[in-house]
C-alpha cells in the first residue's frame, strides 16, 4: 500500500532563478536556507514520488477553458517551457512522470464529485520547474504534476480545494495497490500581484498572519473560512490565491506546521515562505463528498 510520507509548501518565486542576486542578502539567505533544509528533511523521507501541486499561470489551459483541478498524466515530463528556461536561468530537464497513478487519480476522484482534467502535457514555468531545481537534485524522484486553477476568476473556494485533496488522500490511501512512497508539495504564494499596480508590494501582515494559522495548528476548517479568496486577494490579486494549493497540500497533514523560512522579498515580487508539516493524516479521511 502506498503511503503519504510528507507533506509541505513553498514559494516558487521566479526570482529564485531569473533574478536571485538582486534581492537582499540576508532576505537570500534566510529564504534560501529554508530550502536546503526542505529538500534535506524531503529527500530523509525517501520519496518514490513526488504529487506536486501548483497553479496553471495560463500556460497549459487558456484563460477561456481553465479548469478548476487538473493532473499531468504523461509518462514523463519537461520544462521549463521553451524561453521560461531563458526568463527563469533554469537548465531544460526531464523527469519521470506515473501515468498509472495519475490516470487513477482522475478516474476515481471523479466518483468521489472531483473533476480532474487529463493533462498529456503539462507546461511547467517556475510553478514546478523552480521548486524541482532546488528540492529534487538531479531529477531523479518521479513526479505528478497537479493544477489548481488560483489565477482565473471563478477560482475554486478554499474549501473545494481541500476536498479535492481529501479525495486524491482517498484514492492513493484506498485504491492504488503501489507501495510507493509519496511527498506532497505545494507550491505558490505567498502575498504578490504579478503584473498588477502592486506588482512590487508584499502585504507583509498577511503572510505573517497566514503563516502563524498553520504554525499554530489552527483547525483546518477556520483556516478555509478565514482565509477566503476575498482575504487573499485583498493581499494580492492574481497571486495570493496560489495559497489555495498550500490549502491541498493541508489536507493531508494534522497539527502545526513548522515555518521554515519567511521573507517580505519585494525584489522577488512576493512573500516568499516554505512550510513544513510534522504530522500527518494517517487516519483514512472521510469521504469527499460533494464539493462546495
Amino acid at each position: 500500500m502506498a503511503r503519504i510520507v510528507a507533506a509541505c509548501a513553498t514559494t516558487h518565486s521566479p526570482g529564485l532563478g531569473g533574478w536571485i542576486e538582486h534581492e537582499d542578502e540576508a532576505k537570500r539567505t534566510c529564504v534560501l536556507a529554508g530550502l536546503e533544509i526542505l529538500r534535506d528533511r524531503l529527500l530523509a523521507t525517501r520519496p518514490d514520488l513526488i504529487i506536486g501541486i501548483s497553479t496553471d499561470h495560463m500556460l497549459t489551459s487558456p484563460p477561456y477553458n481553465m479548469p478548476d483541478f487538473a493532473i499531468g498524466v504523461a509518462e514523463r515530463h519537461a520544462g521549463p517551457a521553451p524561453g521560461i528556461d531563458l526568463w527563469l536561468r533554469i537548465k531544460p530537464f526531464a523527469i519521470d512522470g506515473h501515468r498509472p497513478l495519475a490516470r487513477l487519480l482522475v478516474n476515481e476522484a471523479v466518483k468521489l464529485g472531483v473533476n480532474f482534467v487529463p493533462h498529456e502535457k503539462v507546461d511547467f514555468d517556475d510553478n514546478f520547474s523552480v521548486p524541482l531545481s532546488y528540492l529534487n537534485p538531479g531529477m531523479r524522484i518521479a513526479f505528478i504534476p497537479v493544477l489548481v486553477n488560483s489565477f482565473v476568476p471563478p477560482q475554486p473556494s478554499p474549501q473545494k480545494c481541500y476536498q479535492a485533496a481529501l479525495a486524491l488522500k482517498t484514492v492513493i490511501e484506498t485504491k492504488w495497490t503501489g507501495a510507493e512512497r509519496i511527498a506532497i508539495v505545494a507550491t505558490g504564494g505567498l502575498s504578490h500581484e504579478p503584473g498588477g499596480p502592486r506588482n512590487f508590494d508584499v502585504d507583509e501582515a498577511f503572510d505573517r498572519w497566514f503563516l502563524q494559522l498553520l504554525a499554530e495548528g489552527v483547525a483546518h476548517e477556520r483556516i478555509l473560512r478565514e482565509c477566503s479568496l476575498e482575504r487573499m486577494n485583498q493581499a494580492g490579486e492574481g497571486g495570493t490565491a496560489e495559497l489555495l494549493a498550500w490549502m491541498m497540500a493541508m489536507a493531508f497533514s494534522q497539527g502545526p506546521a513548522e515555518i521554515l523560512a519567511y521573507e517580505a522579498t519585494h525584489v522577488w515580487r512576493c512573500g516568499s515562505g516554505l512550510v513544513w508539516w510534522p504530522s500527518l493524516a494517517r487516519v483514512a479521511p472521510r469521504a469527499a463528498g460533494a464539493v462546495v
